[in-house]
Order: structure tokens, then sequence, then C-alpha cells
């Protein structure tokens, strides 16, 4: 007797219950979702992720947020012939830019999403509401973040496949020995890799900011001197305030020709993962 296997993934459960939560899903769809990705996170770790060595130093270089100078980062991006990627909240998408007086790449962030992604860039997923110990346990704060937030993207067209973590006051990570593995899960049964959201290194590869010529320097040695991979942040270069996360433009284009300098590929995300992923029984 022939026994045809099927696999069932998360998403397709996910439409079987309640059309990807178009609508606001019942106490009993959460649960059973719930209990589903669990079993997801189980099977998945049986042959945890790893990555194979890396021949040479990689960088991305990701912009948070969609703020209204997306567009003017994206055309420095251009100058240097290299790609982007934008994390971008879906309630940002289509919030008007003025980086550029000319609009050159479009009147609304969802413009500019479409070009960098046709430049070889990245969208990712992002959001602003932080999820903390006080909040964790509600489950359609889980379901936007994770699920609807996806949706609202990927139905503009636009390909996700990872999510960054909305940072902010008493913010809880996949790290988290109390709460982490609630993230881990939801994470892993709805996206291929998240910079804190999970445990394992595709969940969990943390990122730097640039706050420095120096420190972006650093960054970009490390990844040289230990044949790896590095990620540097911001959210907006018009502000010339030096802050966590924000840098200004001259920060950002010296990272750009430090890493012209020095020969160093800059790649998205997505290259990261369909060229490096490997589990831990086969690597």
């Amino acid at each position: 007797m022939k026994v045809t296997k099927f696999i069932v993934t998360a998403s397709a459960v996910l439409m079987c219950t309640s059309t990807v939560f178009a609508q606001t899903p019942s106490t009993n769809t959460l649960s059973f979702y719930d209990s589903f990705i669990t079993r997801v996170q189980a099977e998945s770790k049986k042959d945890p992720f790893v990555f194979k060595n890396f021949d040479k130093a990689y960088v991305t270089f990701c912009l948070d947020d969609g703020y209204n100078d997306i567009d003017y980062v994206a055309k420095i991006f251009d100058e240097y012939g290299y790609p982007l990627c934008l994390a971008v909240p879906p309630t940002r998408v289509n919030a008007g830019v003025n980086g550029l007086s000319d609009h050159a790449l479009g009147n609304t962030v969802a413009d500019v999403m479409k070009y960098v992604e046709s430049k070889g860039g990245e969208i990712l997923c992002h959001s602003f509401p932080v999820i903390t110990a006080e909040n964790i346990n509600d489950k359609h704060l889980l379901t936007d973040t994770f699920i609807n937030n996806k949706k609202l993207l990927t139905d503009k067209g636009f390909n996700v496949r990872g999510i960054i973590l909305a940072g902010g006051a008493n913010y809880v990570d996949g790290k988290n020995p109390n709460y982490g593995n609630t993230l881990d899960k939801w994470v892993r049964a709805n996206f291929d890799y998240s910079d804190l959201y999970g445990n394992t290194p595709d969940y969990y590869y943390p990122r730097k900011g640039m706050n420095s010529i120096e420190q972006v320097k650093g960054v970009i040695d490390e990844a040289i001197n230990n044949k790896t991979w590095k990620i540097l942040y911001t959210h907006q270069v018009k502000d010339k305030t030096v802050k966590d996360g924000t840098s200004n433009e001259e920060v950002l284009r010296a990272a750009l020709q430090y890493c012209k300098d020095n020969n160093v590929q800059v790649v998205p995300y997505k290259y990261i993962y369909d060229n490096f992923s490997s589990k831990q029984y086969n690597k």
C-alpha cells in the first residue's frame, strides 16, 4: 500500500481557519493556531538551522520605519550601486515622501519600496507596537505583528520573507528566558528569518546601529577580518542628530564608501539565507 505524505504549513492552516485572520479570529481559532505553531516549532528544531561558513565579508544595510526621507536614502544607495533593505510598518506604506524635491522615485513610501525591490533590494515586515512582558499574551497583538502586517504588505505586491523586531521601552526578544519561546514559535511559523524575534541564528541575528564613522568602519572591519556577515541599520539620515539607530548622511556615506574601498559585498537578507543556510546535521 502506497502512503502519501502531506506537508501542512502554518500558512495553509491559516487559510483554512480564518482566511489569514482577515477578520478578528475567534478564541478557538487562536487556540488551535497556537497549538499548531507549537508543533511547527518543535519539528523545525529537530534539525537546527546553522550558517554555512562564509567565504568572505558581507554587509547588509537596513532602513527602518519608512520615514519621509526614504526616497533620499534609496537614491544614495543608487549612487554606490548597492541594494537596500527596507523594514516598513504597513501603516507607513501610503505615507508621502519628500526627501527628493523632484519626487524622482515616487510620491509615497510604497513607490519607493517598489523601486528598491526593482533594484535588487528587499522589503521586510516591521511594526510600531512593542511586544513586552505585559502584552505578550495578547494573541491579537501577536496576530497583527506576525500575520496581518505581513499580509498587508504582500497584498501590495511585495515579497516579504523576513521581519524586524519593533524595539522600544521594555521590549522582549526571542532570547528572553521567560517570553522568548512564544515569540520564537510565532515568527518561525510565518517568516523565513528575523533579527531578534527567535532564538536560533535564522531568527536571532542582531544588527548594529550606525552611530559614528569610526563605529561603522569597525563593524565592517569585523566582517572583513572574520569573513562573516554584519548588518547595519538606521531610521533616517536628514536628522543631523546622531543617536541610537539614527545616523546622518555623512555616517551612511562613509559606511558605503568603506565597503566600496575594501571590496565588501553588500547584499540583502535574502542573499545570505539563500546561499548560506544549512542544517546542523548536514552542514
